[in-house]
């Protein structure tokens, strides 16, 4: 999420209500849909020279966006890039004015209206309410709880110096001992127990119930103790406020529609300068299919990743998991928001994952074209930077 200026606001609003100014010259009623925009366009095509083409794309542009803003939930993004403003609806990336001045210049689209309902189809496609995605994924993690790759059946007791010895390195730098940690839907039996037995005070909150039972059972056939919640990323709401001094979060934010909000709730749970070590599936990799007909990865330009089976499964990112709801967040918004919310970065790190041997269309061979993963390593400053509430989500009537 970008930061708005309040000043570009304004003049991007100022230069849009001037198409009331346009269509008074015009005879024609105060635009207040797509179709009378479209209509305006018509008539002012009719009697204007190209000269005066351009200032009716931005004007006309401005007025379609904020009609999309106010009753389709979009906002105004890019306002400080080198482009024309842009909207972005649920993920969808849009330019009002680019959009009229190919309407002007060659016709095409044919109006307004048909660019308008093809966008809100696909904004419709990619919307996915918050609840219902956690809930999927909540179910679909309780079912990969069995999974080897992401359960442990058992570990070994190890002494301090061995767990210590075990973790990775910027977490030996953080000394776990006597500090309390939070894991962040790490739960499955291993890591729990290591951090715990390399002296932290361990609290894990996961969205699966059942690997959370696997953390607990190892926890007492270990005699290790440690508090566990079932609860999402984005609603830390049992864990006090600036009460923790290290989260640890494996893979987990392409499974939630916000990462502003989960960003908020980490840095709200911290000590002022504590750490957060996370790691995040690229989105690119994310989002990148092995295509065998023409030997070469091409990318899914979706933004929310829907959930299919384990019959499906060569269709998709060999980084997505059977029955899983993803959402491809960008990097600058994985990077961009931990700083925004107050967050200052210290490392950054893509784990060595490729393979060129490797069976086309497996994590280790996509590695080689893309790195599937990062690390990031912050640290939290003081007050937590102010964000915008997401508008809701709304068709325009």
């Amino acid at each position: 999420m970008s930061a708005v200026d309040p000043d570009h606001l304004r003049t991007i609003r100022a230069v849009a209500a001037g198409v009331d100014d346009i269509a008074r010259q015009l005879h024609l009623p105060a635009p207040q849909t797509v179709a009378e925009l479209d209509r305006l366009i018509e008539t002012a095509c009719a009697g204007s020279d190209d000269e005066g083409l351009g200032s009716l794309a931005v004007a006309v542009g401005f007025r379609l966006g904020e009609m999309l803003c106010r009753g389709a939930g979009a906002r105004w993004v890019g306002l400080r890039e080198p482009v024309p403003p842009r909207i972005e609806l649920a993920g969808r990336i849009a330019s009002p004015i680019e959009l009229v001045q190919r309407r002007l210049e060659t016709g095409d689209p044919p109006t307004l209206a048909e660019a308008v309902a093809a966008l809100m189809t696909a904004s419709d496609e990619t919307f996915v309410d918050r609840a219902m995605a956690i809930e999927r994924n909540r179910i679909a993690w309780d079912r990969l709880s069995n999974d080897p790759r992401f359960a442990a059946e058992t570990i070994p007791e190890l002494t301090r110096e061995q767990a210590v010895a075990g973790l990775d390195p910027w977490l030996r730098d953080e000394r776990l001992d006597g500090k309390r940690l939070l894991l962040l839907g790490g739960a499955g039996g291993t890591h729990a127990a290591l951090y715990a037995m390399a002296g932290a005070i361990v609290t894990v909150v996961d969205l699966s119930p059942s690997q959370l039972e696997r953390d607990r059972s190892q926890a007492d056939r270990l005699g290790i103790s440690l508090r566990s919640f079932v609860a999402s990323a984005d609603a830390l709401t049992m864990i006090e406020s600036e009460s923790i001094d290290i989260v640890v979060q494996p893979v987990l934010t392409s499974y939630l529609p916000d990462v502003t909000t989960a960003y908020r709730e980490v840095h709200r749970v911290l000590r002022t300068g504590g750490s957060y070590v996370s790691q995040h599936k690229m989105p690119e990799a994310l989002r990148a299919v092995w295509n065998p007909q023409r030997e070469r990865y091409e990318l899914d330009r979706r933004t929310v990743l829907p959930s299919i089976g384990d019959e499906g499964k060569g269709t998709i990112s060999p980084l997505r998991e059977p029955e899983t709801i993803e959402f491809a967040h960008s990097l600058g918004t994985l990077l961009g928001e931990l700083c925004r919310v107050g967050f200052v970065i210290e490392g950054f790190h893509e784990p060595l994952r490729s393979d060129v041997w490797a069976p086309c269309g497996s994590i280790a061979h996509l590695a080689d074209t893309l790195p599937p993963y990062c690390r990031i390593k912050a640290r939290r400053l003081g007050c937590a930077a102010q964000t915008p509430t997401a508008m809701a989500h709304r068709r325009i009537t």
